[in-house]
Parts: C-alpha cells; structure tokens; sequence
C-alpha cells in the first residue's frame, strides 16, 4: 500500500477540524445559556429576597447603543453592607446616572456582591443582554451539539 500523499492526509483531516470548530461554537452556546440563566436567576432571586438600601455612583462608563450614534451609561455603584463591608457592581440598568448620584439598590441579604439598581430587566443592559444570551444559547446549543456529533460519527467511521 502507498503513503498518503499530503494533499490526500489535509482531505481526511477535514471532518475533524470543521468537527473541532462546532464543538468551540457548542461551548460558546452552552456558555452564553449558562452566563444568560445565571443572570436572570439573579435578577429574579434580587426581586423576591432582595433589600433595599442606597448606594453612590463612583463611576460611569458609556457604552454605545445598537444604533451607534447614542451612548448608554453603565453606572458603578458602591453601597455599605450589613456587616460593614463596601460592596461594589457594575449595574445592567440604563439610564442617566452621574457621577455622585444617590440611587436605590437591591442586594441579596447572604450575599450583598449580587446587587443591582431595582428596575433592571433580564432584556436591558448595553450588551447582549440576559434574554438574549439564553435565546441564543438555547436555540444554538442544540443545534451546534447535534451537528458536532453527526461529524463525530462520520471521523469515527
């Protein structure tokens, strides 16, 4: 039997490579479901056995809305804890915070660092938000875990 010619070993590593590169897009889909999930479980969590206090707006950060001509402002938020503690997050509302505004906060009593300014949904944030995390991992996952296994199946054989 004659060796393989070059071109003939790159042909049949084909399945594998394009099998390697859905498995990547299967764990960023797996990923952004869990990351989507997380939030919103936080967000709810927040909403039923959330307190409330005051914090300050130490920072503001601008993020570029899907338009591209506006701007949304991602406030940083500090607030003193139960025990003493100073608590610091980047908040998922939007709106127009300042630099030394005094807004309400909503933290979870057994871990005050899942904290959030009350109003923030699971469809808002500068970014891909929550929802749009969970569709995409969950519509994608599925798809990408099935498509990977179908070529697992070919290499194999």
């Amino acid at each position: 039997m004659s060796p393989a010619l070059p071109e003939e070993q790159f042909l049949q590593l084909i399945p594998l490579i394009v099998f390697l590169l859905i498995m990547l897009l299967t764990l960023f889909a797996l990923s952004s479901l869990i990351w989507g999930l997380r939030g919103a479980i936080h967000l709810t969590l927040l909403r039923q056995h959330g307190y409330r206090t005051v914090g300050d707006v130490i920072r503001v950060h601008a993020a570029p809305a899907r338009t591209k001509t506006q701007y949304y402002t991602v406030p940083t938020v500090t607030f003193t804890a139960p025990d003493g503690r100073l608590i610091t997050f980047k908040s998922v509302r939007l709106d127009n915070y300042r630099v030394g505004n005094r807004v309400d906060v909503i933290y979870l009593p057994g871990t005050p660092s899942i904290a959030e300014i009350p109003g923030a949904s699971i469809s808002s944030g500068p970014h891909p938000t929550y929802l749009q995390l969970m569709l995409y991992g969950g519509l994608s996952f599925p798809a990408f875990a099935y498509a990977s296994f179908q070529i697992l199946l070919k290499v194999i054989n």
